[in-house]
């Protein structure tokens, strides 16, 4: 298998995509690595092509391993070239969405490996021309090199395959969620397009809530009520089958600093200036307060209470109470003894802050246990879910190649209703896994998931 001693590296190097390929590869690590797989697989193609090749144009293995070897090391040099091409190809065929390209990865490797056989025999034959046999032309060296690459690439694809094929320990992966468990799980999210949508855990039930584009939101569980950021980064208050501007200004609020009364009257948010925007949808006016603790600390939230006339604004170690009168004015004052009742129930993403000035995310935190259910999305060179529902575990990826770095990243994850399953995005791409079973399917396209459950609850989240 030419190119030969880094014939692994270079098949595997050409289906993960460029820029993993470009992040902080530790060049010792790989030199050692490639001259430890070199001197066997030289070692190997050499005497194994070398004894076929001789029977065909009748010249003694003594007298070709040499030729054989310096054939080799240009085959493995003509390799770079079909690296590239492997790679182009790769990023040009295989789909985007994860199942459909756990399917392709046999097609892609098959054809990297019959890219590289066809150079490595011709390259190989322009070294060896003039080891033609006598009177016989260029046939017997042809032959030979045919069959003798068959052989060694008979033994050496196999054991390429097992090794550069992505590492989970998924067993099946389908085009659909319709095997979830019922009743199924909802789904709030956002289409590719940037539109509010929602989606059952077993794919049915896809539909449009908003067709603004929607780059942020918190939501009642009925979706009667959703305050969601813009496209433009203004915000908007969905209510009663209405949309109203929120705020004209582009503010930098997140959804734990975002919330609503449960009618729909008020809506809060506070932004990055520390803030606090107060809508009332009744008369379509704002009030503006600024919040300022002087040993403030840890990021502001704000979470309503089940009475529409009242909310509460914490940071990690104060909480304030704002309450609104019957003309809609707003008073602010300290609450000591804050128990963490009454809060009503809205969701959103709540998490770590990422993004830039642009557009800006807060996904649910990467790590997560709740008694023998646990998830842990690692993210870097790896990019794998580790979860696990009781005694059964899953690992997912899409990690081919002889380094295994994640050909794709995971963003969140979530558990649904059924303790044996899990809902997860790729930023593209919504999918289920069942735990027990080791199994994946698609759900739907989409990115930004928010589940009616304790990691999105607001209220549940504002007190921790």
């Amino acid at each position: 298998m030419k190119n030969r001693a880094y014939f692994p590296l270079w098949v595997a190097t050409a289906l993960a995509p460029f820029t993993a390929r470009a992040d902080g590869i530790d060049l010792p690590i790989a030199a050692g690595l490639g001259i430890g797989v070199a001197v066997p697989l030289l070692t190997f193609n050499v005497v194994v092509e070398g004894l076929i090749l001789s029977k065909f144009i009748g010249i003694p293995f003594r007298d070709l391993w040499r030729p054989m070897l310096r054939a080799n090391v240009w085959s493995l040099l003509a390799g770079i070239p079909i690296c590239i091409l492997n790679a182009t190809i790769a990023d040009a065929f295989l789909p985007a969405e994860m199942v459909a390209r756990m399917g392709m990865y046999g097609f892609a490797i098959t054809l990297g490996v019959v890219n590289y056989y066809v150079v490595t025999v011709l390259v190989e034959f322009c070294v060896l021309w003039k080891r033609r046999a006598a009177g016989g032309g260029s046939i017997p060296l042809v032959k030979g090199l045919l069959i003798g690459h068959l052989v060694s690439y008979a033994v050496l694809g196999p054991l390429l395959v097992f090794y550069v094929i992505p590492k989970h320990t998924v067993q099946t992966f389908v085009d659909s969620s319709r095997w979830a468990a019922q009743p199924p799980t909802p789904i709030f999210f956002l289409s590719p397009q940037g539109q509010f949508q929602m989606v059952l855990s077993d794919g049915t039930g896809l539909r449009t809530l908003l067709t603004n584009e929607v780059r942020d939101f918190v939501v009642s569980p009925d979706h009667e009520v959703i305050l969601f950021r813009g496209a433009s980064n203004s915000y908007f208050f969905a209510h009663a089958g209405t949309v109203h501007l929120v705020t004209p200004q582009k503010l930098q609020c997140y959804g734990e600093g975002m919330d609503f009364s449960a009618d729909g009257r008020f809506a809060a948010m506070i932004d990055d200036a520390a803030r606090l925007w107060l809508w009332d949808d009744s008369t379509g006016k704002m009030q503006k307060y600024l919040l300022r603790w002087k040993d403030s600390s840890g990021a502001l939230k704000l979470v309503w209470s089940t009475n529409r006339n009242v909310f509460y604004v914490a940071d990690d170690s104060h909480q304030m109470q704002g309450t609104i009168d019957d003309a809609g004015f707003l008073t602010m004052s300290q609450v000591s003894n804050f128990t963490g009742t009454g809060l009503a129930f809205h969701y959103g993403r709540i998490g770590k802050r990422n993004g830039d000035s642009s557009d800006w995310d807060a996904p649910a935190d990467s790590m997560y246990k709740d008694g023998d259910r646990s998830f842990f999305v690692e993210n870097g060179l790896g990019n794998v879910i580790h979860a696990q529902s009781g005694k059964e575990s899953i690992v997912i990826s899409d990690n081919p190649g002889i380094f295994h770095f994640g050909d794709r990243r995971f963003i969140q994850a979530a558990f649904a209703r059924s303790a044996s399953e899990l809902v997860f995005d790729d930023d593209r791409h919504l999918y289920l896994a069942d735990i027990p079973r080791h199994k994946v399917g698609l759900i739907t396209a989409g990115r930004r998931f928010v589940l009616v459950s304790s990691p999105f609850s607001k209220a549940e989240n504002f007190t921790e």
